[in-house]
């Protein structure tokens, strides 16, 4: 993605002359590619001004929770600011029975009891719970001895499992990457905690095309930047790489 397009996509997101719903998806992709560049600051002005402007104009905005409070409650983490009040005054500008405006309020009131940190999406903690006889037997077997298909099945029970020594075999053993974007950013996060970050950062580089958007102004998977489990491994390469596969093709408003 060149600096032009972004530039214009920014652009975009800043306009009042057009149809709101051809502004603001615009808007949350800029914001979600802000958070991958750190500009904390940009971002919470643009999620804020989104917000404010299109809040009680566009159902289509108020009936999405991702990734605006997302970016608010990050910015003001990053600026080691109360987060509290910005959420409650992004809340003011929308109805309390909308999606965004309950996941605002819902923030809010749970930082009196939570970590800031905490509530972000994106957390990576797995229970650890049993495998099923099936899933034994394949994690007793030599990980060499096993196909790519069986490798496959046992990368994702150990994710949904929480089974982080039975993934490390593998990969240590066979070179098999995590199959899944979720796999990949739960092993790097656990690859962080044990030191090897330059070995996390391979991972989720080798994963991004495995990332698929919910949205289309689900640009880059943003948890990666916010997570502190994840920042570590967010290195220039990783910055570089997903940058690199940003599609903004599906963005309403880009083209007209």
């Amino acid at each position: 993605m060149s600096e032009e397009t972004l530039q214009r996509l920014r652009e975009i997101a800043t306009r009042r002359d057009r149809e709101p719903d051809l502004i603001w998806p615009a808007a949350l992709a800029a914001a979600e590619i802000l958070v991958w560049q750190e500009q904390a600051g940009e971002a919470r002005d643009l999620a804020m001004a989104t917000i404010a402007d299109f809040g009680r104009g566009s159902a289509g905005l108020a009936g999405n929770d991702t990734p605006l409070p997302d970016v608010l409650l990050w910015s003001a983490i990053r600026s080691d600011e109360d987060p509290v009040p910005l959420l409650r005054k992004a809340a003011e500008y929308l109805a309390p029975e909308s999606l965004l405006g309950t996941r605002l309020v819902q923030i809010a009131e749970s930082l009196s009891d939570h970590a800031a940190y905490s509530l972000l999406l994106g957390a990576v903690s797995r229970p650890d719970r049993p495998f099923t006889p099936r899933e034994q037997a394949m994690a007793a077997r030599d990980a060499a001895d096993l196909s790519d298909a069986e490798r496959t099945r046992l990368w994702v029970a150990s994710f949904n499992k929480g089974k982080y020594s039975i993934a490390r075999r593998l990969l240590e053993g066979t070179g098999h990457q995590p199959p899944r974007w979720p796999v990949a950013y739960w092993m790097a996060a656990r690859l962080v905690a044990d030191g090897e970050v330059g070995l996390a950062t391979d991972i989720l580089i080798r994963a991004l095309p495995l990332w698929h958007p919910l949205k289309v102004w689900n640009v880059l998977p943003i948890t990666v930047v916010m997570r502190p489990e994840l920042h570590p491994a967010f290195t220039s390469e990783l910055h570089a790489a997903g940058l690199a596969r940003v599609d903004l093709s599906q963005i309403p408003g880009l083209a007209r």
